[in-house]
């Protein structure tokens, strides 16, 4: 989602997806904050100046993000803390330009995977 995503729409990409948090990226594709799914309630009740919500007004700060160049040492940590069931995904920490994410479960379970055979091989 862009910053300036309307709050309507942002509701509404929850309705159709089974995620509890979608990112935010400015206009260069910049991971800058993610929406709580449970950070709308409190505007359930809001009436006509629920117009003029966006994104950037409901979002949280950035999640710790993962980048292609990160070990698998550096990669488990994040995993391990993150709250949400899709890690987002970076070009580098520098540019901080949102390309994907990473099912957290499916990723842990590789993870393992690789430890176990890793020990298996010693």
């Amino acid at each position: 989602m862009r910053e300036n995503t309307p709050f309507r729409k942002l509701a509404a990409r929850f309705l159709s997806s089974a995620n509890n948090f979608l990112p935010v990226v400015d206009a260069e594709e910049r991971l800058i904050g993610v929406v709580a799914l449970h950070d709308l309630k409190e505007y359930l009740n809001a009436g006509q100046e629920l117009d003029s919500v966006i994104a950037l007004d409901v979002m949280r700060p950035p999640p710790p993000f993962l980048t292609p160049q990160q070990s698998v040492a550096d990669v488990l940590p994040v995993l391990l803390a993150s709250e949400l069931r899709n890690v987002p995904v970076v070009n580098n920490t520098r540019e901080c330009k949102l390309i994907g994410a990473v099912a957290r479960a499916e990723a842990l379970g590789l993870v393992s995977e690789a430890i176990s055979a890793r020990a298996a091989a010693e």
